[in-house]
């Protein structure tokens, strides 16, 4: 039986939290204590030299990647919560 999917409605706008997310790898540190708020109709821009984790900052956000301190919500549920559909219609 598959988990149950937090309620769904579609809307033109969703707001995505990250809070002090922090992420090693291969026992480098990536991210450090990193806070992040997009508010829906918001374009905002990740900028950073060669390393500087913004790729990773996106797979922790997106929830392809776990942080190991820290929290991303998706509407105020916890990103791991919604299946990747959901996540896409959002």
């Amino acid at each position: 039986m598959a988990a149950a999917q937090p309620r769904c409605t579609l809307v033109a706008s969703a707001s995505l939290v990250g809070r002090d997310l922090s992420l090693k790898l291969a026992g480098s540190c990536v991210l450090e204590k990193v806070d992040i708020q997009v508010e829906p109709g918001k374009i905002v821009a990740i900028l950073g030299p060669n390393g500087a984790g913004k790729s990773s900052l996106i797979r922790v956000l997106s929830g392809e990647w776990i942080p190991n301190v820290g929290r991303v919500e998706l509407n105020d549920t916890p990103i791991g919560a919604w299946s990747n559909l959901h996540i896409a219609q959002t």
